[in-house]
């Protein structure tokens, strides 16, 4: 089929928040990598050498390929929105669609026209033009010409990201690998974001509905046992990823019986309404549930710059748990802090690229974070040493926490690190009690 591209307003309700955010150095986090106007002018010379566009025997009609390796975080194609529509009602008319065609170029106008037309039963072959190709926002919808070449899958290999200026959106998009791509493989991205909660019906329900075409990716073309599991991991994706950005799970058994003869129903085309949480997440919730969703990401080779995220957010969230006690380090809660940033350091890093501006700034806000006084101590501290302490003890089952303070000035005026170890049972007893840091004469302060 000829390619087509999600229009993102379509389940406009269906749509997830943000993950909450947390400080970098005082700071918001960065968003995932959008690639700035300067960057993007840079590779705009070469970037037509990334791509080719010819027919796709996987799909009908015509795909975006690879025309050598691309590198993970490669903007492969920068395009200019040539259409784009505010959204005045629920949906915008034939009218509207007609009065921004028509102020096109002739060129432009029949680049628009050779689009895949679809199938939905609009008036006019513009309006059906539109739809099928459009991409969506809060508010409005824009038409991408080159984008919309780009066909579909539910594991893709490249993100189509708003273009930036600044802090300014443009109406520009860019098309960026977020895996390395191999010369000959096609360009894929997903239609729709929300895809990542959905079961192997709902997503194709959909495809079909709205793009006459039923997905054969790998994520859709499972043996049935795996089917099963990867359906249950993209229903627990849907209620965690719901959670942890602040509102109730989406119930998406509608899109169960989702086709083509009740598709245009308002009450199939506007989704469901997404409430805020009823109870809000302890912080222990939020540290669990977004470890659990990245690692669920994860195994349905969906890993994004969102998943770093969540990694980030998991780190930041324990990172709080350990505040309540400075004086105790947790040495499970410190090495899980570390695994979490280095798997968000991994990830950004292999997505955006070693020296991006997104990896230069997650690797600074953990060297920022590792100058607290519990990583600095866990970062320094021997394993060998520890267990040395705790053999001293007597402990025969080794340590599970340190208590951290002071020795008495030296003749220099000196003051040195004075580190209990402590079993298990020990460190809960002393985190119920609230103990402060360890004088130097053994007492707690």
């Amino acid at each position: 089929m000829a390619s087509t591209v999600r229009q993102e307003n379509q389940w406009p309700a269906w749509s997830r928040g943000k993950l909450h955010q947390f400080p970098v150095s005082g700071a918001k986090p960065e968003e995932p990598s959008h690639t700035g106007a300067l960057a993007v002018k840079r590779q705009a010379i070469i970037m037509e050498s990334w791509y080719e566009i010819k027919p796709s025997l996987e799909r009908s009609g015509l795909g975006v390929f690879a025309a050598r390796t691309i590198p993970p975080g490669t903007v492969i194609m920068h395009d200019r929105a040539i259409m784009k529509l505010k959204l005045k009602h629920v949906q915008f008319t034939d009218e509207e669609v007609r009065d921004s065609f028509n102020l096109l170029s002739d060129a432009d106008k029949i680049r628009v026209l050779k689009l895949h037309e679809g199938h939905r039963p609009f008036k006019t072959k513009l309006m059906r033009i539109y739809k099928a190709n459009s991409f969506g926002g809060k508010g409005f919808t824009k038409l991408h010409v080159d984008i919309s070449r780009v066909n579909h899958s539910c594991v893709p290999n490249a993100d189509k990201q708003d273009d930036t200026d600044g802090d300014e959106k443009t109406d520009a998009a860019n098309l960026i690998a977020i895996r390395t791509i191999a010369q000959g493989e096609e360009i894929l991205i997903s239609y729709n974001s929300n895809f990542e909660g959905m079961t192997v019906t709902q997503r194709n329900n959909i495809l079909d509905s709205y793009y006459s075409f039923r997905c054969s990716c790998p994520a859709c073309t499972l043996p049935p046992k795996e089917r099963i599991l990867s359906d249950t991991r993209r229903r627990l994706i849907n209620v965690l990823s719901s959670k942890c950005s602040g509102f109730e799970p989406l119930d998406l058994s509608q899109l169960d019986h989702l086709n083509r003869q009740n598709a245009e129903n308002p009450a199939m085309a506007m989704g469901r309404p997404q409430f805020p949480l009823r109870v809000a997440l302890s912080i222990s919730e939020k540290t669990a549930f977004s470890v659990l969703l990245a690692e669920l990401m994860q195994a349905e080779r969906l890993t994004n710059v969102f998943t770093a995220d969540l990694y980030r957010g998991a780190a930041y969230h324990l990172m709080q748990q350990m505040s309540v006690n400075q004086y105790i380090l947790v040495i499970p809660s410190a090495l899980f802090v570390t695994v979490w940033m280095e798997k968000a350091i991994k990830i950004v890093s292999n997505i955006t690229g070693a020296h991006s501006e997104q990896t230069r700034a997650i690797k600074a806000q953990w060297n920022d974070w590792q100058k607290g006084e519990q990583l600095d101590v866990y970062q320094n501290l021997k394993p060998t040493y520890l267990d040395a302490l705790a053999r001293a003890k007597g402990a025969d089952k080794g340590f599970f926490a340190a208590h951290i303070g002071e020795t008495p000035p030296n003749a220099e005026g000196f003051i040195g690190l004075k580190i209990e170890v402590l079993s298990e049972q020990v460190c809960k007893m002393r985190l119920r009690e609230g103990k402060g840091k360890v004088s130097c004469c053994g007492r707690h302060a």
